[in-house]
């Protein structure tokens, strides 16, 4: 699967198609159909006890926003299934995961800005930070309706662009990109990859196949959530303010 996938997800020059279209891109029929089967098909086989429910009520001062889903990092096929879709960032460093959203999931709305500390074998040992600048979400589920919830809002238009989840979709932005996710109204699932826990206001994402990639950064990572609050505060919906 991931050798006969491989050209059609290198075919793609993301970072330069977002350029081109104010940071945002749409790719409809992104594969063959059958790997897009093949790969919804593996999502669905999926037990219950595998997807691990991600949920938080809006908290500004831990920096959590209000999102409710379910998501699986490790699974049968699971490398695979990620290592074909690291092509689309020449291999850097991302993280991956699947996602399943339901009625009432959800996220609120949000940037995408992470940092995470790293130790690998491109920074000699070093701990270095690394910063999220780009999002990727693959749609995996058929027939999906609006009134069924679960759309991305960009908010990075005005108004917002809503896009629908479509089959074989995929939608990647640069971060960071305020949007959100509408709340689901049906119990069918709606099947995606995403992006690892925690769940933050500035270092969450979500999709069918969803990646991100991080810049190396020299400086170590010191109390990295209270800067982002302090950096981005002014930049947040009136609603979202707080007081430290």
């Amino acid at each position: 699967l991931q050798d006969r996938a491989q050209p059609w997800v290198e075919r793609h020059d993301l970072e330069g198609k977002m350029r081109a279209s104010s940071g945002i891109v749409v790719l409809r029929d992104f594969l063959p159909l059958w790997v897009a089967d093949s790969l919804l098909n593996q999502l669905e086989r999926l037990t219950q006890e595998q997807w691990q429910l991600q949920q938080s009520s809006a908290d500004y001062v831990d920096s959590n926003i209000s999102h409710k889903f379910r998501s699986a990092q490790s699974f049968e096929e699971s490398d695979l299934i990620f290592g074909m879709f690291g092509a689309l960032q020449n291999n850097a460093f991302s993280t991956f995961s699947a996602g399943k959203y339901t009625r009432s999931h959800h996220i609120e709305r949000h940037d995408d800005r992470a940092s995470m500390p790293t130790r690998d074998s491109s920074s000699r040992g070093r701990v270095v930070v690394r910063h999220r600048d780009m999002a990727v979400i693959y749609y995996l589920t058929k027939d999906w309706r609006e009134e069924d919830g679960g759309l991305l809002i960009d908010h990075g238009t005005s108004p917002g662009t809503r896009i629908l989840p479509t089959f074989n979709m995929l939608v990647a932005f640069q971060v960071p990109r305020w949007h959100e996710v509408t709340e689901m109204s049906t119990a069918r699932p709606l099947s995606l990859i995403h992006i690892s826990e925690p769940t933050r206001l500035l270092s969450i994402s979500y999709a069918v196949f969803c990646l991100k990639k991080k810049k190396q950064h020299k400086k170590q990572m010191l109390d990295i959530n209270r800067q982002l609050i302090h950096i981005h505060k002014s930049r947040l919906p009136q609603k979202h303010y707080y007081k430290l």
